[in-house]
């Protein structure tokens, strides 16, 4: 992984009402910022469609996460890489059994794992990185 180039978080997703004249007398901005740094801003249209800006504030509040998002998911491939390392080692697991019987860690691992995808959030982290 390269090292980041995007404005530190945290950023901050704001909606912010203007009005403009005319018949689409009210309009809303976008704005998404790091302290006095804007990250990104676009205008849609408050009165003509309304379901629009609500999917685009919930847009803004996606990309203003993204700084959180890439830190947990860069976190979580960091632990389930370490985690698979001990896989094929014959380690087991005491107490997960009611009666006190050991498991296999290979097991326990791949059971309580999910459906997480590694080579996928690798390829989402080199995305954001601009490697991919």
């Amino acid at each position: 992984m390269s090292e980041r180039k995007w404005t530190k978080g945290p950023w901050v997703a704001e909606v912010v009402e203007g009005n403009s004249g005319g018949w689409r007398s009210m309009e809303q901005s976008i704005v998404i910022q790091s302290g006095e740094t804007l990250i990104a801003s676009y205008v849609t249209s408050y009165c003509e469609y309304p379901e629009t800006n609500a999917e685009s504030a919930a847009n803004a509040r996606l990309i203003a996460a993204a700084p959180d998002l890439y830190d947990a998911l860069l976190l979580t491939t960091r632990y389930i890489t370490a985690v698979e390392s001990f896989l094929g080692q014959g380690l087991e697991v005491e107490g997960w059994h009611m009666n006190g019987d050991k498991e296999l860690f290979d097991n326990f691992f791949t059971e309580n794992r999910g459906d997480f995808d590694l080579a996928k959030a690798r390829a989402a982290l080199q995305r954001a990185e601009g490697e991919l």
